[in-house]
This record gives structure tokens, C-alpha cells and sequence, in this order.
């Protein structure tokens, strides 16, 4: 029997074909275990490395300058490239390369005294109990990794399910591109001089229409939402209410306000079943000087108008005012004020935002934007969008020239 299991197992191995495993503990022998020159030739026997395997030989030949299976693999060795190799009853599949003439290296493992070999046998029951702890260690590492692999897929939808559920992630799913259903609308308010004119850019809600009755889709549209939404006293409807011709439209010189107003208003059929004649709108009411003494650039100019409303304003007993400086997509700075109002014509509670935008170094625009407490969740896209978007710039059209009369 041979000293220790090392040789033991990697010479079964061997003999089984299972090479890899075997070379493992023919190389962990040849270093701890007795010197065995058969142990070399095995170690050879498995070893795809050429080097390696004429290290084996010579190392067995060192152990006993006589064995006949080393002499051969020896002369093996010494072949020219390309000869066939003579006939060998004893060990098989060598590698494959075969050296055109032996060069023996220093031993990689050392040198040893001469020692005798022994007889190989076959434990069968070392081999199986080998199989069998090979086969539970591959069942238990399987099912570690099926065990972490649900862990894992548990935590996951764990973590999902908060993340899904979130109002973070809910807007930033809903303001995706695929789900943005805004428009960008332009009109053009002029002032009483006609010289000024300020044309407005603003993204709102495709349902959202400008109310503007020169514009047929808007007439079209009014007359439809009077005949399905008709007030019980035959009083107009809001959409009616709120309509004008937008190319007479000015803006007062000595208070700055816009007369009508100029109105942007759902007319989405879902919206109107919910909110009644209370549906959201945007209007621009004012275009207007700065007070005095407001100074700076456009954000500076914003953050002094909130000091000054907060000194002025004062809230209602049931309302809260919120005021906030709010850096907008192009740079600029929009003043947001907010408020809830539960005084309205219907006696339901109204969120109230007054957004202020810079126009010029002089002028600023005001707009009211009104939407129902009970819906401001559903257009808080849209609010956002049109806080973020809406502006205002002044322009001064050409004066004509009176044509001379001969």
C-alpha cells in the first residue's frame, strides 16, 4: 500500500480517466510524500504539459536508473520529430508534442535517492467514496446557489415593489417622451400703442386649447362642450366665458392689465365628467414694470419680488401661500406663488399658482394657473411642465412710414 492517500487517489484517478483530478494529487504527492519513481511515471502519465512530463522521467530515473517503462518513455523522448514512436504495452496517452532530442532541465521537485516501486492496485472503495463526496459537494454547491439566486430575486422584488410605488419614480415614469402628451402653443398679445407686441411660447396638455374664437377647432370645439355640459339656468358654460379674439387683446399702459385675459382651458371629456365647469386653465393677466427699486438679473429680480409679496400678502385664515424661485429649462428664473382658495363661485377648494416671468429688464408677465384640489395630482406633470416652459418675450414692430403726397 502506498504511504498516504495523496498517491493513492491520484493514481485511481488516473486509471479512471479522470485526469484533471488526478493531477492534482500526483503533483501534491511527488513534492510531500516518499519518493516513488512510479508516481513519476503517472504524474507523467496525466501531466498535458511536455516539460513537465520530461521532468517526470527524468525524475524517475533518478529513483531507479533502470525501470523499463522509464527507459521507454526516455527513449521516446529522444526520438527525432516525426518518427513513429515503437510500440508500448505499459502507460498511454502521452502529449502529444514529442521533443526532437532530450534535453533534461534541473528537476522541478527536487531530487531524491534511488527508492523502489510498488505494485499498483485498485481500492474500489476509495474510489466510491471519493465519487460520492464528489457528488455532494456538487449537489450542496447547487443548491447554495439556487438559495441565493431566489435570495436575491426576493430582495429584488422587494426593492421593486418600493421603487414602483414611490412618487419619485412615478414622475420620472410618467415624463418619459413616450408618455409626454404636451403641445407647445405660440400666440401673439399686442399693446395699446401697437408698437409693443409679446409673443408667448408655453407647453401644455394636448387637451388643453387656446380660446381663441377666431380659430375654428376652438369654435367647434366650444359649441361642443356647450351641448353636452350645459348649465341648468342656461347661463353660458366656461368655455364660453372665457373666450375671446386674441388679435384684440392689449394690455392696459397704465396698470399693465391684459383685457380679457387670454385663457388656455381643458376640454378633455374625462376632466369636465370630474371637475364640472371647474376645469384647470392658464390665463395671462398682467403684463407689468417691476416695482421700484427691483434690480439685478431676471433671478435676482424674482427672489426681491418674493421678499416683497411676503411682506404685503397677507393669507387667508384657511389658505397657506407658498413662494418659491424656480430655475427654468432655458436658464431663466419663474416665480411661483401658490395658494388654496376655497372661496370660489362653486365652493370647492382650488389650488391657485401665480407664476411670474420675467418678459425684459423692465416688464414682467403674471399668470394665474387654477386647477382643483381633488385633480392637482392628476396635472402634476402638467403644472410642472408649464412652470418649466412658459415665457414671454417683448418685440417692437416697425413704425410705418406716412407716404409722401406730391
Amino acid at each position: 500500500m502506498y504511504p498516504t492517500s495523496k498517491t493513492q487517489m491520484g493514481i485511481q484517478l488516473a486509471q479512471q480517466g479522470r485526469r484533471q483530478e488526478a493531477l492534482a494529487y500526483l503533483r501534491q504527492a511527488v513534492q510531500s510524500e516518499p519518493p516513488n519513481a512510479e508516481v513519476w511515471l503517472w504524474l507523467a502519465h496525466v501531466s498535458p504539459d511536455i516539460n513537465e512530463y520530461r521532468n517526470c522521467v527524468y525524475q524517475a530515473l533518478l529513483l531507479d536508473t533502470n525501470h523499463p517503462v522509464a527507459r521507454q518513455m526516455q527513449t521516446v523522448l529522444n526520438q527525432p520529430v516525426g518518427q513513429p514512436n515503437p510500440a508500448y504495452s505499459g502507460y498511454s496517452a502521452y502529449p502529444a508534442a514529442q521533443p526532437a532530442a532530450m534535453s533534461v532541465a534541473q528537476p522541478a521537485y527536487g531530487t531524491y535517492s534511488l527508492g523502489s516501486s510498488q505494485p499498483l492496485y485498485t481500492d474500489n472503495a476509495l474510489i466510491n467514496n471519493l465519487e460520492r463526496k464528489r457528488k455532494r459537494g456538487r449537489r450542496v454547491r447547487r443548491w447554495i446557489a439556487l438559495l441565493f439566486f431566489f435570495s436575491m430575486l426576493i430582495a429584488c422584488g422587494f426593492g421593486l415593489r418600493f421603487l414602483f410605488l414611490s412618487d419619485a419614480f412615478e414622475d420620472w415614469f410618467y415624463n418619459l417622451s413616450w408618455f409626454d402628451s404636451s403641445r407647445t402653443v405660440h400666440f401673439t398679445v399686442n399693446a395699446a400703442d401697437d408698437v409693443t407686441q409679446w409673443q408667448v411660447e408655453v407647453d401644455v396638455p394636448e387637451t388643453w386649447l387656446l380660446a381663441d374664437e377666431r380659430v375654428e377647432s376652438w369654435r367647434s370645439t366650444r359649441d361642443r362642450l356647450k351641448s353636452d355640459y350645459p348649465l341648468a339656468d342656461g347661463s353660458p358654460t366656461i368655455w364660453e366665458s372665457v373666450e375671446a379674439d386674441i388679435s384684440q387683446i392689449v394690455v392696459d399702459p397704465t396698470n399693465g392689465v391684459v383685457q380679457p385675459p387670454v385663457t388656455l382651458i381643458e376640454t378633455d371629456g374625462e376632466a369636465i365628467d370630474r371637475d364640472g365647469q371647474n376645469v384647470a386653465r392658464l390665463q395671462l393677466t398682467q403684463i407689468k414694470t417691476y416695482p421700484p427699486g427691483i434690480q439685478g438679473d431676471d433671478c435676482q429680480k424674482m427672489n426681491a419680488m418674493t421678499q416683497v409679496d411676503q411682506a404685503t400678502l397677507q393669507p387667508q385664515a384657511d389658505s397657506q401661500v407658498s413662494y418659491k424661485v424656480q430655475n427654468q429649462a432655458n436658464g431663466r428664473c419663474i416665480y411661483v406663488l401658490y395658494y388654496r382658495n376655497e372661496n370660489g363661485p362653486s365652493q370647492l377648494a382650488e389650488t391657485i399658482y401665480v407664476l411670474k416671468v420675467p418678459v425684459d429688464d423692465l416688464t414682467y408677465a403674471e399668470w394665474q394657473l387654477s386647477v382643483l384640489e381633488q385633480s392637482r395630482a392628476d396635472y402634476e406633470s402638467a403644472i410642472n411642465k408649464i412652470i418649466d416652459t412658459l415665457q414671454v418675450r417683448a418685440s417692437v414692430n416697425p413704425i410705418p412710414t406716412p407716404e409722401l403726397v406730391n
